[in-house]
């Protein structure tokens, strides 16, 4: 179910009908959102723990946020 709310986010931020900059920040900031929580998700189901993985999730989170923001 998580996973079809993240998708509906990525496909809504697309389907946005203004092209100004904020379109460019909402439609980035979504797809790295779902490429944090999909990286997080696959280690996590694996159960693999890496510390730059780690790394890179929470850099692409806090990106996402701040470019959601």
């Amino acid at each position: 179910a998580y996973g079809v709310v993240l998708s509906a986010m990525a496909i809504t931020a697309s389907l946005r009908t203004n092209n100004d900059a904020s379109y460019f920040l909402i439609l980035f900031g979504s797809i790295l959102f779902g490429v944090s929580d999909n990286t997080l998700a696959f280690f996590k189901f694996n159960n693999i723990q890496s510390e730059a993985a780690a790394a890179f999730i929470m850099a692409t989170y806090y990106t996402a946020q701040c470019l959601l923001s």
